[in-house]
């Protein structure tokens, strides 16, 4: 070996042996105190609470599907969704061309229709939840149609970042957190969980976005779970408009002739007789 050759040889071994004693680059995603949270939390803050105020309606035609607990399996069928700020519900379900179920839910009142039992149900919704089994009919069903499952994010705090997610914690609006996971790339949250004492109490998972003119990327799925009473509801909507004005008519609580009326009391829910 010439000694050109054999200082070609040591230059390159001593590279290698540079490379191989440095420290490896980080692999880790820096944790958010080791960031400049602000300027990361920002963005995150403004697209959540604008989803709290964006929406003011919601009409639709969505598939939905239902199950709880105390069921056997899951309840699934095709439903009209009527929905505006701040409780005002209109959801019925269709078996086929007949109405299976029509719901009305309104200033913390509700009146549903139980096609199979002739029945006309009313009395506060707690009664209604309870009922069925779903813990959210009403005003809470509305406000995660809306995009506000869980209160705005008004004390905000960045909690983790990857290169295309970040977390973001606040004060929930019945008492806890509320945890979003938000796609970085748009800003869209992808999931909002609930958590008390530690606990996720319920969910919400969004999917299938649509681009629409005044909220940007709007999900067409929705995915709510509930953990006390075990629950949950999907709704893909396959017609969807947003914003549209809508009359008090598109709310007139059900009435068909013939029906039973049933008050459901808010202390046990079991039917109070015929009135």
């Amino acid at each position: 070996m010439t000694f050109r050759s054999r200082l070609v040889f040591a230059s390159v071994a001593l590279a290698a042996w540079g490379c191989a004693g440095a420290p490896k680059p980080a692999t880790e995603v820096p944790s958010a105190t080791a960031i400049d949270t602000a300027a990361v939390l920002a963005p995150l803050v403004r697209s959540l609470e604008a989803r709290t105020r964006v929406v003011r309606t919601l009409r639709g035609r969505a598939e939905i599907e239902v199950s709880a607990k105390q069921w056997e399996g899951s309840s699934q069928t095709e439903a009209a969704v009527v929905a505006e700020r701040p409780d005002r519900l209109h959801l019925r379900a269709y078996a086929g061309p007949v109405t299976a179920f029509d719901l009305v839910s309104s200033d913390g009142r509700f009146w549903a229709f139980v096609r199979e039992r002739r029945e006309l149900w009313t009395g506060p919704v707690p009664a209604l939840e309870k009922r069925t089994g779903i813990p959210a009919l009403g005003k809470a069903l509305v406000s995660a149609l809306l995009g506000d499952p869980f209160g705005p994010p008004q004390d905000a705090r960045l909690v983790s970042m990857t290169p295309d997610r970040a977390v973001v914690e606040w004060s929930a609006r019945e008492g806890g957190v509320a945890r979003a996971t938000i796609r970085r790339l748009d800003d869209v949250p992808l999931a909002i969980e609930w958590k008390r004492e530690g606990k996720t109490v319920a969910s919400v998972r969004y999917d299938d976005f649509v681009h629409e003119t005044e909220t940007g990327l709007w999900p067409r799925r929705l995915s709510l779970r509930w953990t006390d009473p075990a629950a949950s509801l999907r709704l893909s909507f396959h017609e969807l408009q947003l914003n549209h004005d809508l009359t008090d008519a598109a709310f007139a609580p059900p009435d068909p002739p013939g029906a039973k009326h049933v008050e459901l009391g808010d202390a046990d829910s079991t039917a109070g007789g015929e009135r």
